[in-house]
């Protein structure tokens, strides 16, 4: 059974991340869902009206165009509301690629949750190896302060 740690959601309401197939993270979507701010709307990738408060439940946002994911991230500038995103594939590969704008992944990125057909939760990968980037550059790229 998943039982994700639900207790940041209420305190901090972070942008969440779920990737994985559509029958897992739909069962971690439901294991979270008491925790998110309400109301609560859940839509595909039409990001024509979104609230100002509350949660977005967004699909698909992987197929959203350089006009879409301009939109969307100029909403989450001035919007109260947080983004629940569900991806199949981790997004990281299309903001290398440059399908995905990198600005974009990083707000919708605050907190990330990876369900393999295991039942495993975790970082991806390319999470980690951003988050130690990130560190070292923080510290001046100093040596030994890996």
């Amino acid at each position: 059974m998943l039982r994700p740690d639900r207790e940041v959601l209420p305190v901090a309401q972070p942008h969440v991340l779920l990737v994985g197939p559509p029958s897992l993270t739909s069962v971690l979507l439901d294991a979270i869902r008491p925790a998110l701010r309400q109301p609560m709307v859940e839509i595909g990738v039409d990001v024509a009206s979104l609230p100002d408060e509350g949660t977005v439940i967004l699909r698909n946002v992987e197929l959203l165009d350089a006009r879409g994911q301009q939109a969307l991230s100029t909403w989450m500038e001035s919007s109260a509301a947080r983004v629940v995103t569900i991806c199949e594939a981790p997004l990281y590969a299309r903001v290398a690629d440059g399908r995905f704008s990198a600005d974009l992944y990083y707000r919708l990125n605050i907190l990330t949750l990876v369900v393999s057909s295991h039942g495993a939760i975790g970082p991806t990968r390319e999470d980690i190896a951003q988050l130690a980037y990130d560190l070292r550059k923080q510290r001046g790229r100093a040596n030994g302060r890996d």
